[in-house]
């Protein structure tokens, strides 16, 4: 299987300032239906790129400002998502077992051709599971990371599910604070969730909800920033 990609690179320059009306644009939704991509660039390592910067413009810091302090990190040049260009491996077409009128009923045929179904979808399966093995062990793919569906704190197993568009704006108020020395910490980032804001328990309980939330800030915005090489 050949695998091609068309896609189209960003520059990241300050004195270019339609480029952040460009990156704002893109549509990271294209990743969604992707679980592999071709190796030579990593793809969910650019996708969180751009989903850091555009999180940092939608929250009105400088373009200047994010080159600057981004670039040295993301560099200069940007890879927006890609569109796969591949042709699809379609599998010789199911044939039924005949219907033989004068010793089967319709029942008898039913069960005949649910077999041969199930015998055709394991072969046929197999035959993909092969193929998709291959690729992958020897690097022609890559599976896409998908993000956890848990906080991955030690006894936080009953603690929100953290989403991805909030951990990415608490690591770009992080990150950003730092740069502007203007550090927050991870009990400021905890204060403004809606969770604490809302809370009407007693102040330790209170007190204890949020050292949690901050714990979860910290687990979160520590993952975004090590996944993104940004200082943490």
């Amino acid at each position: 299987m050949e695998e091609e990609i068309a896609e189209s690179a960003e520059r990241l320059w300050a004195e270019d300032p339609n480029a952040k009306e460009r990156i704002l644009a893109i549509d990271l939704s294209a990743y969604d239906e992707l679980v592999t991509y071709p190796t030579g660039v990593d793809w969910p390592h650019e996708r969180g790129k751009m989903l850091f910067l555009q999180t940092a413009l939608r929250l009105d810091v400088p373009w200047d400002m994010v080159v600057r302090l981004t670039v040295p990190y993301f560099g200069q040049t940007l890879h927006p998502p890609f569109v796969p260009i591949i042709a699809p491996i379609l599998p010789t077409s199911f044939l039924p077992p005949a219907f033989d009128i004068a010793r089967q009923t319709v029942e008898q045929w039913a069960v005949a051709a649910e077999t041969a179904w199930k015998a055709y979808r394991a072969f046929v399966t197999s035959g993909f599971q092969e193929t998709r093995t291959h690729l992958i062990q020897s690097r022609a793919l890559r599976e896409f990371r998908r993000p956890r569906r848990t906080t991955g704190v030690r006894g936080q197993a009953k603690a929100p599910i953290m989403d991805e568009k909030t951990a990415y704006l608490w690591a770009v108020l992080y990150f950003f604070g730092a740069q502007f020395g203007k550090p927050l910490t991870w009990a400021d980032l905890a204060a403004n969730e809606p969770q604490l804001r809302k809370f009407k328990g007693s102040p330790p309980d209170r007190a204890k909800l949020k050292r949690k939330l901050a714990e979860q800030v910290r687990t979160n915005v520590t993952s975004v920033l090590r996944a993104l090489k940004l200082p943490d």
